[in-house]
């Protein structure tokens, strides 16, 4: 069982630039060495591209290949709406190759009556303790199978692997809120997310490899827990290739808001 929601690691901070031809067309990124450090050379994200005239955006694109090749970066990976053809297509020309579909989950009725949950909600959530570390980073690890880079057939799953185990290091250093399942053995499935407000944001969420059935009623208790808590919505961002946690979602409620296509271009 696993879910991601696509947010980077945070223990180092990322470069951020733009590059514009006019106040129209601008083009905004940022260094990336959480996985620089896992990939072992330099890496950056394409954050969002503003532009006015289809027309434009081969050359905005080239001056930032440009700023690419002078920052030295070996991997460039970017998420666009599936409906932007003008952009997917100037991308496409531009080198990038589509490695994967993203879906933004949204639940905005958690403050609703429910009846009957689709799944038992019952299972306890507590909040990590000292020692369970290990277990925890070792879902990280070992748990996931969808993902920007677990999806990339010119990534190493190993690597794609190694940084999520990195990620999970840096949620905890972060003290990012966690929920955790125990069973017999001790941790055995957990989530980490952010609130604002009355709104919570997925982040991350795994179980072990030999405890996926779990997965149905893990995420019903903690939608009842939000729920009991007062939170009026819910989102994340999932792989539209994990399809028993697509349908889990959609059995929670969640509704696919919108769809993204990511997009990476490897250093030749």
């Amino acid at each position: 069982m696993s879910l991601h929601s696509g947010n980077p690691p945070l223990s180092t901070s990322p470069v951020t630039a733009e590059v514009r031809l006019d106040g129209e067309h601008v083009l905004l990124w940022r260094t990336t060495p959480w996985d620089a450090v896992v990939f072992g050379h330099p890496t950056g994200e394409i954050l969002s591209v503003r532009y006015a005239d289809p027309g434009r955006l081969a050359a905005l694109l080239a001056l930032f290949l440009a700023e690419r090749r002078r920052a030295g970066l070996r991997l460039c990976v970017t998420r666009v709406p599936a409906d932007d053809r003008d952009l997917r297509r100037a991308l496409m020309e531009s080198g990038f190759v589509q490695v994967e579909t993203a879906l933004r989950m949204v639940n905005a009725r958690l403050s609703r009556p429910v009846g009957k949950p689709p799944f038992a909600d019952d299972l306890k959530l507590d909040e990590p303790v000292p020692g369970d570390e290990p277990a925890l980073v070792a879902i990280g690890r070992d748990a996931f199978n969808y993902s920007r880079f677990h999806e990339d057939p010119f990534v190493d799953v190993a690597l794609a692997r190694r940084r999520y185990q990195r990620w999970v290091e840096d949620l905890l250093r972060q003290k990012t809120p966690i929920w955790v399942h125990r069973g017999e053995a001790g941790v055995d499935a957990f989530v980490a997310f952010t609130r604002e407000g009355d709104m919570v944001e997925l982040i991350l969420a795994g179980s072990t490899a030999d405890r996926g059935f779990l997965s149905p009623g893990f995420f019903a208790s903690f939608v009842r827990r939000l729920r009991e808590e007062g939170t009026r919505r819910a989102g994340a961002t999932i792989s539209a290739a994990n399809r028993s946690i697509l349908d889990i979602y959609a059995q929670l409620g969640f509704r696919t808001e919108r769809t993204l296509f990511g997009y990476h271009l490897h250093d030749s």
